[in-house]
């Protein structure tokens, strides 16, 4: 269950805690690599009109605004960490790095810079893996898709920036330190984009403040709720982080490897949590606490 709790929303400060918890996760090399990749993809798209193009065009995005397609890209990378792909993203750079690497010592095979390996196990990958797994339709980034009123299956990102723009905030900026999505992910960024979803006299920043006080921020008035957190999960930092009261808000932490997003309802992914039992004594600690709850009433 989230909430919009943090006080830095509430200042507006932005929700930089998020992008901060996808390196931490990462680890140091992986985030290394998304790093490069990350510059590479800010000077592929500022170095010219046809290696921007082309660029996009790799992802069959080459009409999509600069601003969206860095979201796009840093998604690619946030989701893969908060839905517990990390190993699959990780793991396919790792594989690409170490093969160049491997060529180095072979005096007959050809070698590639440790670069352009990256870059091309990263659109690998995101065409791939992340496609198939995560998001099918890139297009529904663009703005151009965003502003459209008619629904589809995939026209889905309309109504979770309403709710941003209008209530929520949860901006995810780029940190000013080790940042791993673009530092052209700003809350100036956010705010336009606001503007160009939903009008220039859109009220803004969103009432966060408001926001908090009538939902009660990170001390919600409800009872008989209980808040779950996945280790690797950038969202919780929009959460709440400590048990209110042990009897009717209690909250625990799952504290494991590949422990991602909802990890208490979506269950581990295709490689298993690490160490397993933390998960399955977690969700019998939480199934035993709901049935106190039901035989109490």
């Amino acid at each position: 269950m989230h909430y919009l709790l943090l006080e830095l929303l509430v200042d507006f400060v932005g929700f930089f805690l998020f992008d901060a918890q996808v390196a931490t996760s990462a680890g140091p090399q992986c985030t290394e690599w998304l790093q490069s990749i990350t510059a590479m993809l800010e000077e592929r798209l500022s170095s010219s009109s046809s290696s921007n193009r082309q660029t996009k065009a790799a992802f069959d995005v080459a009409d999509m605004y600069d601003g969206d397609f860095y979201y796009l890209m840093a998604d690619a990378q946030a989701t893969s960490v908060q839905y517990a792909f990390m190993t699959d993203m990780c793991g396919a750079l790792a594989a690409a790095v170490n093969d160049n690497d491997n060529n180095n010592v072979d005096a007959d095979a050809t070698v590639a810079s440790n670069d352009t390996v990256l870059w091309n196990a990263w659109v690998k990958y995101v065409n791939g893996f992340w496609k198939a797994n995560l998001t099918p339709d890139f297009w529904s980034y663009a703005t151009q898709d965003q502003v459209k009123l008619e629904p589809t299956p995939s026209r889905n990102y309309r109504p979770w920036w309403w709710q941003k723009c209008t209530e929520l905030a949860y901006f995810q900026v780029a940190p000013a330190v080790n940042a791993v999505r673009s530092k052209h992910v700003t809350l100036a960024w956010h705010l336009q984009h606001c503007r160009d979803l939903f009008g220039e006299d859109l009220p803004l920043p969103p009432p966060t403040a408001e926001t908090n006080t009538h939902y009660g921020g990170n001390k919600p008035a409800g009872t008989n709720i209980y808040f779950v957190n996945g280790s690797e999960d950038p969202w919780q930092h929009a959460s709440v982080p400590t048990s209110q009261s042990t009897v009717t808000q209690p909250c625990w932490r799952i504290d494991c490897d590949n422990c991602g997003h909802c990890v208490d309802l979506r269950g581990c992914p295709e490689g298993g949590c690490h160490p397993p039992s933390v998960l399955t004594d977690g969700r019998a600690r939480i199934f035993a606490q709901i049935q106190s709850w039901l035989q109490a009433l």
